[in-house]
């Protein structure tokens, strides 16, 4: 399939159950992460239970816990300061001022 398509479909997965797409995202990725990183270390064999302990500790505590300070922030700033934040910030970094 296409990227265009997969991509499709993660952000319609997005909007139809965000908590539980976001928890798989944080699972493949934090999977994927150790396994590079057990390979860099190359310390002997895989280590299975560093790598279950990884992608729990990220799908049952990280992700619950960022969605709702996530959540939280954009209830107590807005989207619109965020938003300005983010534009003046990619203003700065790509249209320096020059002395």
């Amino acid at each position: 399939m296409r990227f265009e398509h997969q991509l499709q479909r993660y952000q319609a997965a997005l909007e139809v159950a965000p908590m539980r797409t976001q928890m798989a995202t944080a699972a493949v990725l934090a999977g994927v992460g150790d396994a590079i990183a057990q390979r860099i270390e190359a310390r002997g064999a895989f280590a299975w239970r560093r790598f279950a302990a990884l992608v729990v500790v990220n799908v049952v505590y990280i992700v619950p816990l960022l969605s709702a300070l996530y959540a939280a922030n954009d209830r107590l700033v807005g989207i619109r300061i965020r938003a300005c934040i983010v534009h003046c910030t990619v203003h700065h970094i790509y249209l320096p001022t020059h002395p």
